[in-house]
């Protein structure tokens, strides 16, 4: 039952606000990938740690958690279950003591074609056409500059090594 005293104006009903509909994405948008990534037993934080190492490797732990602006328990608990599957291998840098090196393994490196089809079939059951996805990313790469540039730098706790 509505009440006219909660009566509220258009601009503040929940699902005229970014914060909503961001949520609400994000969640449905990371759920339908997790049922595409099941069947390789990764999360979609082990996606995203795979993604990045199929482009740069080795890497420092330290530097794909500031790739990834994961804080270092998201990343600890993605590298151990990579490592676990054989997929990454780490080691320690010689160079610096307490730090720690990334390198995908050959395992690892097969999956990419694999995610490549799901990657694929997934942006086809979006429907979202192409051009439409590189505009959507220019507007988040946007926001993310902006909401980056709100955030004072002790607060950036994903450049901490693990």
């Amino acid at each position: 039952m509505q009440s006219d005293i909660c009566a509220t104006s258009p601009d503040l009903l929940v699902e005229r606000q970014l914060c909503f509909l961001l949520h609400r994405n994000t969640a449905r948008f990371i759920g339908r990938w997790d049922r595409f990534l099941r069947r390789y037993n990764l999360t979609f934080a082990e996606y995203l740690v795979l993604l990045a190492m199929w482009e740069r490797s080795p890497v420092s732990e330290a530097a794909l958690a500031l790739r990834l602006q994961f804080d270092p328990y998201t990343l600890e608990d993605a590298l151990t279950n990579l490592e676990r599957a054989r997929f990454v291998s780490r080691s320690d840098d010689h160079g610096i003591p307490g730090h720690r090196v990334v390198e995908v393994t050959r395992d690892g490196l097969s999956l990419q074609p694999k995610i490549e089809g799901i990657r694929s079939r997934f942006s086809c059951e979006l429907g979202l056409p192409p051009k439409d996805a590189e505009m959507l990313i220019a507007q988040l790469e946007k926001l993310a500059d902006a909401l980056a540039g709100l955030e004072p730098e002790s607060a950036d706790h994903a450049v901490q090594p693990l």
